[in-house]
């Protein structure tokens, strides 16, 4: 079993929620979830770190008595106690990190260790297990040459993609408005196999800088009509265009809509509106959806499968 610390502001809690029913099949009413799925903690952007829960036991002396009793050993060490329900100060946090570290066979390390050990109290049970932070990789492409105000945040970009994905990274994906590369770059980051498209030659020229700057292939995305795409693919993430730059016809939105649909049976639609009726009219299921804020404004997320 795992145990994963998630984090979110209060208008992410919707995207969040989505995000962790699509990798782990299930959605936190808090900030952890316990699964026996398991996920590179750097995949999702509301993951802070995880424990491999390698013990459980109702009290601290149980814990002790187990630790000792299985001669749990590691070397070059060091035990952390996570306060999920921040409820303990840092002197009681430390002396259970001593009273844990000393009863483990090996050499505990407090700087640069080899392996962290995470302990931690929860709705009164003691989890004891093998800790990972997330090392935030992808907070790098928030460095990206080029940006738009009306582009999605690398943060949301990166919970689309699994969304889109789910825990599969072995799927086939099209963005074929994408803009900068906001999303290219976040499936490319987790080895998804990924193209992108757009019709402005001169977006698709940032798009191409955006990928290299971070060594990123930037043959991934060029230039193309979504109208002349004929490739099939597993899924796709449309973002629908919209701003002062972009087109903003509901007709136009339609029909891109109706393009998308002939790339992949999944489709993973970020809009300003809805088109539930639209998206049912091409034969497609609303599996899911929600909304992710930026600003003074909503994107509505909306996840649809082709019916069998």
């Amino acid at each position: 079993m795992f145990l994963y610390i998630i984090n979110y502001q209060y208008y992410e809690f919707d995207l969040c929620k989505l995000e962790m029913k699509c990798l782990f099949s299930q959605v936190p009413y808090s900030k952890y979830l316990i699964t026996d799925k398991k996920i590179d903690v750097d995949r999702s952007p509301f993951v802070k770190s995880l424990i491999d829960i390698k013990l459980t036991a109702s009290s601290l002396n149980s814990l002790v008595y187990k630790i000792k009793a299985l001669n749990i050993a590691y070397n070059n060490f060091k035990v952390k106690y996570i306060d999920i329900e921040k409820d303990m100060e840092f002197e009681e946090r430390h002396k259970i990190e001593g009273i844990i570290g000393y009863d483990i066979i090996g050499n505990a390390k407090l700087h640069d260790p080899d392996i962290t050990l995470g302990i931690t109290k929860l709705n009164n049970e003691w989890i004891f297990g093998e800790y990972k932070k997330s090392n935030i990789i992808w907070k790098k492409h928030d460095e990206r040459p080029y940006y738009y105000c009306n582009s999605l945040s690398t943060r949301v970009s990166r919970a689309i993609v699994n969304i889109a994905a789910g825990r599969d990274l072995n799927v086939k994906m099209v963005d074929p408005c994408c803009g900068i590369g906001t999303v290219v770059m976040e499936a490319l980051s987790m080895g998804i196999d990924i193209k992108g498209f757009d019709i402005n030659p001169l977006i698709i020229d940032n798009a191409k800088a955006n990928l290299s700057f971070f060594g990123y292939d930037d043959c991934l995305v060029s230039v193309g009509d979504i109208h002349n795409l004929n490739d099939h693919y597993d899924v796709v993430i449309l973002d629908l265009p919209y701003g002062v730059l972009s087109i903003s016809s509901i007709n136009e939105q339609k029909d891109l809509i109706k393009c998308a649909s002939k790339l992949a049976p999944k489709m993973v639609i970020v809009s300003i509106k809805v088109f539930d009726d639209l998206i049912k009219s091409l034969g497609y299921k609303i599996v899911d959806s929600c909304e992710a804020a930026k600003w003074k404004f909503k994107r509505h997320i909306t996840v649809c499968e082709l019916n069998k």
